[in-house]
């Protein structure tokens, strides 16, 4: 069957609204509310919608009205929900007057130059480490951290006697070993008899440069860096029967037997070959140069020139 029906009146038919279920038909009535007198159509697009008031069993008015004042600490069952959100609107607003507006103020200042300020109540809390209540005032954390008030430090900030700091504490270890579960953990630093744990690694780059010289037949000055550096190992052989001096100098260029070597160096002499290697692992500074000349005298002011092709000299610098 259809909806709707079609019905006699007394200037003829009129149909009325229903819904056909199953061969039985259901009106379909228009809602309208208002007092005595008075018929308003249900119409939310004209800010008519029908009233509705949401109860709880006991009858109650669960969400209130926009009237309700705020609840008290003596509500109990009474209270609408209105009534305590207000309550909880006020506490927030009593809450920020009284720690000064703000929890945290960047403070004044500008860029790098901002003082951090934390916010107080100074009129009812304690002052850190006093066990009685007692004004306090606001923490100031200088951002800068320089100085003896600094505890932390920035970068490429320069130092200065009585700054403060934070120390670093390591774990002391007999034997180097892992304290994390896994790899990729974090994990601390180990020590042993004050020194840090280290292990030196193969790498394929970062070395240090070489200069080897078959020494000729004169005396002139072999510049092996012409600026500040660090000698770390001398190697040199002599495949004749004459000793040889490696006189070094921390300069850009030297004359034979004139000034003072930093360092002399015997090469050994055998006609079957012999040497000698000097080194140090935390090597030697040069702040000028590393330059040197090869005599056979042992003497600050020897001159003599060493045979060609009988000695080589190495240089491990950086």
């Amino acid at each position: 069957m259809t909806d709707n029906s079609s019905l006699p009146v007394a200037s003829g038919n009129e149909t009325f609204a229903n819904d056909d279920i199953g061969g039985v038909k259901y009106p379909r009535p228009k809602i309208n509310w208002g007092p005595d007198g008075t018929a308003n159509d249900v119409d939310v697009a004209s800010g008519k919608p029908l009233p509705a008031q949401i109860r709880s069993a006991t009858g109650l008015i669960p969400i209130g009205e926009p009237t309700d004042a705020k609840s008290t600490a003596t509500d109990t069952t009474s209270a609408s929900a209105i009534s305590i959100w207000k309550q909880i609107s006020a506490s927030v607003q009593a809450l920020n007057t009284a720690i000064g507006s703000t929890l945290w103020d960047l403070g004044v200042g500008t860029g790098g130059s901002r003082t951090q300020r934390v916010a107080i109540d100074t009129a009812s809390q304690n002052a850190n480490g006093q066990a009685t209540m007692a004004n306090s005032t606001p923490t100031v954390l200088p951002s800068d951290f320089v100085g003896t008030s600094g505890f932390m430090k920035k970068e490429d900030v320069a130092s200065a006697d009585g700054d403060a700091g934070v120390g670093i504490l390591a774990v002391r270890k007999a034997t180097p070993a892992d304290t994390s579960g896994t790899d990729g953990d974090y994990e601390f630093l180990s020590v042993k008899d004050g020194m840090l744990w280290t292990r030196a690694g193969a790498v394929t780059s970062g070395g240090l440069s070489r200069s080897r010289t078959l020494i000729p037949n004169n005396t002139t000055a072999i510049v092996v860096k012409s600026g500040a550096g660090q000698l770390y190992k001398i190697r040199a052989t002599n495949n004749s029967a004459t000793i040889a001096y490696i006189k070094l100098y921390d300069a850009t260029s030297a004359t034979a037997g004139s000034g003072t070597p930093v360092d002399t160096i015997m090469i050994p002499a055998s006609t079957s070959g012999a040497g000698v290697v000097d080194s140090t692992d935390i090597g030697t500074v040069h702040a000028t140069g590393i330059t040197y000349i090869v005599t056979t005298g042992i003497a600050d002011a020897d001159t003599a020139a060493p045979a060609a092709n009988a000695y080589v000299v190495t240089f491990y610098y950086k």
